[in-house]
């Protein structure tokens, strides 16, 4: 077993352990740490497992790992003259396969009547409490990637004069599983001692939270997840969808039922909306929205409204001045120069044949901000963004990174998409590497594909219509319609090339139309992939 998958495990096990073995002991609980969460996730609520960058903290700092430089901000305002401020910053570090962020989070509430022993008002306080969070994650494995994740969170809380200081750990892991559009999570959130005021300490909400969601289509995902927050005696269960219109905003919204020693009670406060939209192609705006329970509600005060922009940059060493339309490239002990965006679709074109489809998609995204008519780079765009989502790097000498890189540049360039899935078939069988497999439904499902390659069976896809393709490739060459058998082997082995079945059907073809060169030729390259094959050994020997 691999290091990685041992430190998996490790990690796996801390997650579902750490948090239960919590005292329950003194319900006194802090929010702050509960607080750090994007309107995104806030909209979607701890079912988000697949959410990605800095949207993803607070929930699973797994989801971390990006591709692209984020910079997000928020503001939030709260009854009781209460406001909460969040700003955040996150950079992928791609030669160590890492990304790293920066989180700041301020709660301040002033104005709180002050008195004393009995009861005379001693004029006001406030209260400020803040929080900085230090953020890492980055897959381990290469066939089954896993994501980890790791957040560091110091609190530091103060009321009137009193303060007081915690630290807080977050841990969590994230699984896309092969073949399927299924992702899951599992994290322990809040880990640590709470802070200590007046020798009494207060509890951090500590919790682990297992979700999974489910992408019914490229536009809609179903959420679900399950929390057991130790410190607070409570479960809750939530269920959350996000519908995207095109590429333009989406729709989301949720429902939590929750179990707690003190009632959670139960209605329209359990449910939260949001709306996120599209701003120059890669920012968002999202917005969240979620009622407050009758007593809270009496007050005045309706609900609690939550706003972030999220910012998100293009490739290291790359900065866009936007309205000089044009883009400023400089390497180490070189004066700058301006790129336009033909140079930087090149550059990217080159950085996804090299086997860096995330460096790849960043670069053309530059030239799309610099060009954003442009047809062409919005269609390679939309491409490789996916890719790179899915398989950020293939490089390597080894045959399968090789014939991988080949097949994305087949169809990020729109050559014939036959040509390319059967590139990328031929590299998964080479390798068995789910990655590839992904990839490879990935691009299945966006050139509208039927049926999708299963995982491998016998060292063969298993693959419906290459099945059905073989029988009747078979039941020609016995009918005596050789040419027809030809046609059906070779449209097999454009989409799998190593199909040593559909070469033995055609060299028999040949050899039955009186061709036996073509038929010794078909049958040497099927044995050179299958060299036991005896079957063939044997029409071999006919020749001879």
């Amino acid at each position: 077993m691999s290091k990685n998958w041992i430190m998996a495990a490790i990690l796996l096990f801390v997650l579902l352990h750490a948090p239960l073995r919590a005292t329950a002991q003194g319900r006194s609980v802090v929010t702050l740490p509960m607080m750090d969460r994007t309107a995104q996730s806030y909209a979607l609520g701890d079912g988000g497992a697949y959410l990605q960058g800095l949207n993803s903290l607070g929930i699973n700092p797994a989801g971390l790992h990006s591709a692209q430089p984020e910079v997000m901000t928020q503001y939030q305002q709260l009854p009781l003259q209460t406001s909460l401020a969040m700003l955040g910053a996150s950079y992928p570090l791609l030669p160590f396969h890492t990304t790293v962020g920066l989180t700041y989070l301020n709660l301040r509430s002033s104005n709180f009547e002050k008195r004393n022993e009995f009861g005379d008002s001693e004029g006001s306080f406030s209260t400020q409490d803040q929080m900085f969070g230090i953020h890492l994650s980055r897959p381990v494995g290469s066939a089954y990637p896993v994501f980890l994740g790791m957040s560091v969170k110091i609190l530091q809380f103060a009321v009137a004069s009193q303060k007081a200081g915690a630290m807080a750990l977050d841990l969590g892991a994230r699984y896309r599983l092969s073949g399927l559009p299924l992702t899951l999570g599992v994290s322990a959130v809040n880990l640590g001692k709470g802070p200590v005021f007046e020798q009494q300490e207060s509890k951090l909400p500590t919790s682990t939270i297992f979700s999974g969601a489910y992408h019914i289509s490229e536009s809609l995902s179903a959420l679900g997840s399950l929390t057991h927050g130790s410190n607070e005696g409570r479960q809750e269960f939530s269920f959350g969808m996000q519908y995207w219109v095109g590429n333009l905003f989406a729709m989301r919204g949720r429902y939590s039922a929750a179990r707690s020693d003190v009632s959670a009670g139960s209605g329209i406060h359990n449910m939260a909306m949001g709306l996120g939209f599209k701003l120059f192609g890669r920012h968002t705006l999202d917005y969240s929205f979620q009622p407050f329970d009758s007593a809270l509600s009496k007050s005045g005060a309706v609900g609690s409204h939550r706003m972030t922009l999220t910012m998100r940059f293009a490739a290291q060493g790359v900065s866009n001045p936007g309205v000089l339309n044009r883009v400023a490239l400089g390497r180490k002990g070189e004066g700058k120069k301006d790129v336009t965006a033909l140079e930087l679709k090149n550059s990217a074109l080159q950085a996804i044949k090299n086997g860096q489809f995330a460096m790849g998609a960043m670069r053309m995204q530059q030239a799309l901000d610099l060009e954003p008519g442009n047809r062409q780079i919005k269609a390679w765009l939309s491409k490789i963004e996916g890719i790179g989502e899915i398989m950020p790097q293939a490089q390597g000498a080894e045959e399968a990174m090789a014939l991988t890189r080949k097949g994305v540049v087949k169809y990020v360039e729109g050559a014939d998409i036959k040509e390319a899935l059967g590139l990328l078939r031929q590299a998964y069988t080479a390798s068995d590497n789910a990655q590839i497999l992904d990839l490879l439904n990935h691009i299945e499902r966006q050139s509208g594909q039927a049926q999708a390659t299963r995982k491998v069976m016998g060292g063969e896809l298993g693959l419906s219509l290459i099945e059905d393709k073989l029988k009747a490739a078979r039941a020609a060459v016995y009918e005596g319609r050789r040419a027809a058998a030809v046609k059906s082997c070779e449209e097999i082995l454009q989409l799998e090339p190593r199909n040593t079945r559909a070469l033995e059907v055609l060299g028999s073809a040949y050899y039955l139309m009186g061709d036996r060169a073509k038929a010794k030729q078909t049958w040497l390259k099927a044995l050179q992939i299958e060299p036991n094959n005896q079957a063939i050994t044997d029409y071999l020997k006919r020749l001879q």
